[in-house]
């Protein structure tokens, strides 16, 4: 049994995707440029241990980040062309048996 696979979909749920990513970005980003006004005024080992904190969870939001762009690029640049070509071969394939 053929599968249908609807390329408009992935294409947006990849943009979709890519769009939280930038929003979730920019929320860090923006959490990350209120630390860094702030940095000077974290005295003494609690706010040494907060500011330790954050930093690890900056780092995990950098690799998610990545890991998410990494799956966006391969949405819109691995599968959507390829199933496109692939699909095209086999129409004409199919075609030429009319």
């Amino acid at each position: 049994m053929a599968q249908l696979i609807d390329i408009s979909r992935i294409s947006t749920a990849a943009n979709a995707i890519n769009f939280a990513n930038d929003n979730i970005n920019n929320s860090f980003n923006s959490v990350r440029s209120g630390m860094q006004q702030l940095s000077n005024s974290w005295h003494g080992p609690a706010g040494t241990a907060v500011q330790s904190m954050i930093q690890e969870l900056f780092n995990f939001s950098d690799r998610r980040s990545q890991v998410v762009d990494n799956f966006f690029r391969i949405l819109t640049q691995q599968i959507d062309p390829v199933y496109q070509v692939t699909e095209t071969g086999n129409k004409s394939l199919a075609d030429n048996f009319k």
